[in-house]
């Protein structure tokens, strides 16, 4: 039987939300990925006045690439071996993440959904994927 889990991926972080019949648990797993920084030309090489290679900044988004991998990486790792998956975040992540999947993860994951979505309290992401897959949600 797959098991049913909503992820609401970023760079920065994932939260799993993983529903069984009458309760649910959440995973929570941050990135090691480093932000962008913004260079403001003030930075001295060991040579003085000398340009800062475009080679440096292909080097830094690489390495920000793989530390996304390493972040999807571990995503995977988190969830059950056989699932129906919601998708969800801001920005590019959850593209990242579902092209991830389709290269890394066995054909028992099935991604069910990917939708755009904001940073969400806890609630509201339970209350989202409960929405999503069906299951009775508390009454307000």
């Amino acid at each position: 039987m797959h098991e049913r889990c909503g992820i609401w991926v970023s760079h920065k972080e994932a939260v799993i939300v993983k529903l069984s019949s009458d309760s649910y648990s959440i995973d929570r797993i941050e990135s090691q990925a480093e932000r962008r920084h913004k260079s403001t030309g003030g930075v001295r090489g060991k040579f003085p006045y000398a340009h800062r290679s475009a080679m440096s900044g292909a080097r830094d988004e690489e390495n920000r690439r793989n530390d996304w991998k390493r972040h999807y990486q571990s995503i995977l790792k988190a969830l059950p071996q056989d699932a129906e998956i919601l998708v969800m975040g801001p920005g590019p992540a959850k593209s990242g993440f579902v092209a991830y999947l389709k290269e890394h993860a066995g054909p028992a994951l099935e991604v069910v959904g990917v939708q755009p979505a904001a940073h969400m309290t806890q609630g509201q992401l339970v209350e989202r994927v409960k929405t999503a897959f069906g299951q009775e949600t508390r009454a307000h």
